[in-house]
């Protein structure tokens, strides 16, 4: 907790976007928050705000362009041997690939819960390479493997969806305009 503010000047390259950051990402009241906080902003520098500024500029050119399908997707899952590997560090980058092709090896360390999500992913990623699968109607696949962890549930935070929080946005934006007038 010591070095929050060290931290939060590293992360926050603006100071007057500090409100806006804290806004976005909460203010830590312990250790775990700090690590909950980072994590989150890494993830959405480096994934969610890139793909989301994509997905809205591919969103405008399938309305220009008419009967183009757009589908965004996102795996946020802790996995069950990764959790043990490394706990704490959430959904890791490729993570979900076991999952999405599952190879025979990925039997020997998946959970049966995991292996079930598995042919669901499965089914979902070949609707929507055959576009048989609407991306606007598929729905999201909710899995949980804390309960498989530690027994506790998932937090809410965990499940908000695929977007960036309003505040998260807001932050990100005024982020990028800064290096652009720079």
């Amino acid at each position: 907790m010591q070095n929050w503010p060290q931290i939060v000047n590293k992360l926050v390259s603006v100071p007057d976007l500090t409100p806006l950051f804290d806004s976005a990402y909460g203010i830590p009241q312990t250790d775990e928050d700090i690590v909950r906080i980072v994590r989150q902003y890494i993830g959405h520098s480096f994934f969610h705000y890139p793909t989301q500024v994509l997905y809205d500029q591919f969103v405008e050119l399938a309305k220009v362009r008419g009967g183009l399908k757009v589908a965004r997707y996102l795996f946020d899952v802790e996995m069950r041997a990764m959790s043990e590997r490394a706990p704490g560090l959430g959904a890791m980058h490729g993570g979900e690939l076991p999952l999405v092709f599952s190879s025979p090896e990925a039997k020997t360390f998946l959970t049966e819960k995991e292996l079930a999500v598995s042919k669901e992913m499965q089914r979902i990623w070949i609707g929507l390479a055959n576009q048989h699968e609407d991306p606007v109607k598929t729905r999201t696949i909710q899995f949980n493997v804390a309960d498989q962890v530690d027994g506790s549930e998932a937090k809410g935070e965990h499940w908000k969806g695929l977007y960036l929080s309003k505040e998260a946005s807001e932050f990100w934006k005024a982020v990028t305009k800064s290096y652009e007038s720079s």
